[in-house]
């Protein structure tokens, strides 16, 4: 089998392996299917699976190491599909908007904005992933596939997550302000408006970023 483009518009994951890895298994599982089940069978037809998928990512310095030897475990069982993977890091917006303007956007892509991912799928500029809907609920849980699901197609997947953009809140400046420690947002959002009427900045954003 040979893997195709699928027309002009990309098909965006916000963790491109993983998509890479249902297409191809797609592919592969119908070619097995139509010859046999058995193992010796099994590895010619992941070795007939042949043809190019480009990447963009955000993946750079030692996430773009490991990203490749992702690949190379991917080759190991597809070894005829060429992958080529370009590292943006902070400009991959940039960069899938530049290639989707000029008609020669990528087959995959990872991206670390979900409103990105929105607004791409809301031009027309995406291809959903449910060709490939069995193997991601099979191995994912129900709530990375919603999140992943826009218009009840699968867009993305969210395999990887991080805690970014963090609020820290002055722990002395609560105290001297007679305020407990609060238990839920409400509370912590109360507790702040205490602190900030005494005259006190009660939270800052992440460092490096500009405080509130």
């Amino acid at each position: 089998m040979t893997i195709k483009r699928r027309g002009p518009a990309m098909v965006l994951s916000v963790l491109a392996v993983a998509a890479l890895v249902a297409l191809a298994g797609c592919g592969s599982s119908s070619s097995s299917t139509s010859s046999s089940s058995s193992g010796s069978k099994t590895t010619a037809s992941k070795s007939n699976v042949k043809g190019n998928i480009s990447i963009v990512g955000i993946w750079v310095a030692q996430e773009q190491k490991n990203f490749q030897r992702v690949i190379a475990a991917f080759n190991k069982q597809y070894p005829n599909v060429k992958v080529k993977y370009n590292p943006a890091g902070d400009n991959t917006p940039t960069v899938l908007s530049t290639a989707l303007a000029g008609g020669r956007p990528p087959d995959l892509a990872s991206v670390g904005q979900p409103g990105l991912v929105k607004q791409f799928q809301k031009q027309g500029k995406l291809k959903p992933l449910d060709f490939a809907r069995k193997d991601i609920e099979a191995n994912f849980s129900p709530d990375v596939v919603k999140l992943g699901t826009i218009g009840g197609k699968i867009y993305n997947i969210l395999p990887k997550g991080a805690n970014k953009s963090t609020v820290w809140y002055n722990v002395s400046a609560f105290k001297n302000a007679g305020v407990q420690p609060p238990k839920t947002w409400d509370d912590f959002l109360k507790a702040a408006q205490t602190v900030k009427a005494s005259g006190t900045r009660p939270t800052r954003s992440a460092p490096g970023t500009s405080g509130r």
